[in-house]
């Protein structure tokens, strides 16, 4: 079994500019938690807000994670859905730091 993750962002939603992030955890047909939130940030783009989401996403997965763990819970490894395409190849590109992307931080 597995922790299974959706995450999606809006960018600028708020008249501060900031994003919206919003989320889903399940562990099989059980749901362990839904969040929407405003971001903590202002972002110039809705690649770095998305980025923010998948940050948000994968703090709540690893805390789920570590208690199905201390629940003695076996667990392959957890998956996160993410449906915007700049940041899935951002994230799953080593080469990815270029000038466009250089104020982003890890």
């Amino acid at each position: 079994s597995r922790i299974v993750a959706y995450v999606d962002a809006s960018f600028a939603s708020h008249p501060d500019g900031k994003g919206q992030t919003g989320l889903v955890i399940k562990w099989g047909d059980v749901t362990l938690g839904t969040i929407s939130r405003k971001q903590k940030i202002a972002t110039k783009s809705s690649t770095e807000a998305e980025l923010v989401a998948l940050t948000d996403v994968m703090c709540e997965v690893e805390r789920a994670h570590e208690f199905m763990k201390e629940q003695s819970v076996s667990l392959d490894v957890p998956i996160i859905y993410q449906d915007n395409m700049s940041t899935i190849t951002l994230v799953t590109n080593e080469n990815s730091g270029n000038v466009r992307t250089r104020h982003l931080s890890a």
